[in-house]
């Protein structure tokens, strides 16, 4: 199969998460990410497996964050490219 897409993968991707400590213990231990950087004000860790950079940012307030639900997620790509429709639009 012949590789058509336009882009060449995420360089680097930034999720919001209730906590932390716990999703860095999942992205090192279950993934083999090593941390490459903290904001430990911020709070912000940050992650890769060589090839993909992960931040993780403190949710402000976890208690009122709102959960993901993949069956009702915005289903709108996120990327615009000239002469092709948006997918899920």
């Amino acid at each position: 199969m012949q590789n058509t897409s336009l882009t060449q993968g995420a360089h680097h991707i930034g999720l919001t998460v209730p906590n932390v400590s716990e999703t860095q213990s999942f992205f090192v231990d279950s993934l083999g990410f090593a941390q490459v950087g903290e904001v430990a004000d911020y709070p912000a860790v940050f992650l890769s497996d060589g090839n993909t950079m992960i931040t993780l940012w403190q949710a402000e307030n976890p208690d009122t964050a709102v959960p993901f639900d993949r069956k009702k997620r915005d289903r709108a790509s996120p990327f615009r490219i000239e002469g092709r429709e948006r997918r899920g639009a």
